[in-house]
């Protein structure tokens, strides 16, 4: 508003910036940043602009043109946690995570024809060459509709974690732990999204931790509005529902196997 420069440059106030707001609940308006740049241009980057005389005798206009120094956002935060039962997706504002639990047992392999694992110290000493959880997309309007997603996965690790009434969220340096598995990105318009577990799983197989399910988040947590709903375990169509895919190395190999 004219009000607010008249105040800065007539009145002599201090000017500490302005703040952006809106008063309509489920709404919200993205918009680039001071240091958004578009072919090494900053055609797109906030900008203050207006016309003005030098004197009020004046019949020639001049114009104010600048970008602006510094801008950020806020967002307000009612800790009052909310569960998406029976919903996988994820996003970035507000921060919201997947967790999955996957019955891994070394019967699944024993009872495999041709798997190498004849017992459970074979399934406790193979290789994890390769693991993934495998997510299809049933998210018809992701937003935003073009870009990618980074997402990386960790191992559960706080006990009595109840996935179907989870009151403690699974804040920052709480409750799960990195194993080093590759972070994964993605379009937002691929049908299938491969989570690298490699780590997770083989730590697993191997007894050296306990399999108290999977988180898995955006590393932009924060950062913009992107979201993406997957399938669940519960889809009717059982081809889109998440899958473990493991490519594995049994702890010796010969010619009978």
């Amino acid at each position: 508003p004219n009000e607010i420069l008249f105040d800065w440059v007539q009145e002599d106030s201090t000017d500490f910036g302005l703040i952006l707001y809106t008063e309509q609940e489920d709404a919200f308006l993205e918009i680039y940043s001071s240091e958004y740049t578009y072919d090494d241009e900053s055609v797109f980057n906030p900008n203050v602009n207006f016309d003005y005389y030098y004197t009020a005798g004046d019949s020639i206009l001049d114009t104010y043109d600048q970008e602006l120094n510094e801008d950020t956002f806020i967002y307000s935060h009612d800790f009052n946690y909310q569960n998406f039962t029976g919903q996988l997706f994820v996003s970035n504002i507000r921060p919201v995570r997947m967790l999955v639990k996957i019955g891994l047992e070394d019967s699944i392999f024993i009872n495999m024809d041709n798997s190498g694992i004849e017992d459970n110290d074979d399934y406790r000493r193979m290789t994890i060459n390769r693991a993934e959880i495998i997510l299809v997309s049933n998210d018809s309007e992701p937003y935003p509709l073009d870009g990618s997603f980074s997402l990386r996965s960790y191992l559960v690790t706080a006990d009595s974690l109840d996935f179907n009434d989870i009151s403690v969220p699974l804040v920052p340096d709480g409750g799960y732990e990195f194993l080093y598995d590759d972070t994964v990105t993605d379009t937002l318009g691929t049908e299938a999204f491969s989570v690298d577990v490699t780590n997770i799983i083989q730590y697993i197989t191997s007894g050296e931790r306990e399999n108290k399910g999977i988180m898995i988040r955006s590393i932009y947590e924060n950062k913009d509005f992107k979201h993406m709903a997957f399938a669940t375990s519960e889809d009717s169509d059982e081809l889109i529902r998440p899958v473990l895919k493991i490519i594995y190395t049994p702890p010796y190999l010969d010619d009978e196997k």
